[in-house]
């Protein structure tokens, strides 16, 4: 196990690889999907066999939204971030790009033409593309 810290250390350095779910490289389901394992210890379902590409054409951005909303009732909608949450991006009508939130203003995410960054969620660029801030619904057994 990491603490978010480490993991946002090494998580600035990974390059953008379609499907990519390590510090190899990864899309922009990889930083949750990794700092999910590696920070909390939970295995996130990969989908690296549900779909083609990373949203690089209309065909695959539905099919990503398709299994974005496949899975949303896991997913609890939260009003104030926190660290580790979910932050989900429309791009036109669609959602297809996630980020993981790691402070109340701050997100982690990774693209093809810039790789790993932190930008702020309430800045110009994507304050109005925000559908939702999402937390992992806890299961008690």
């Amino acid at each position: 196990m990491m603490t978010l810290k480490e993991f946002i250390d090494k998580a600035l350095r990974v390059k953008f690889v379609a499907k990519g779910r390590d510090y190899s490289g990864w899309d922009c389901f990889g930083p949750g999907y990794v700092a999910y394992r590696d920070i909390l210890g939970i295995e996130l379902p990969s989908f690296v066999d549900e779909y083609v590409d990373a949203g690089n054409t209309k065909a695959s951005r539905r099919v990503i939204r398709d299994i974005i909303l496949s899975q949303k009732h896991n997913w609890e909608t939260v009003d104030k971030p926190q660290a580790l949450d979910i932050v989900l991006f429309r791009f036109g009508d669609t959602e297809t790009h996630l980020g993981i939130m790691i402070d109340k203003k701050r997100f982690l995410h990774c693209e093809k033409t810039i790789n790993t960054v932190i930008e702020r969620v309430d800045s110009a660029k994507w304050k109005k593309r925000v559908e939702g801030i999402y937390r992992l619904k806890i299961k008690s057994e």
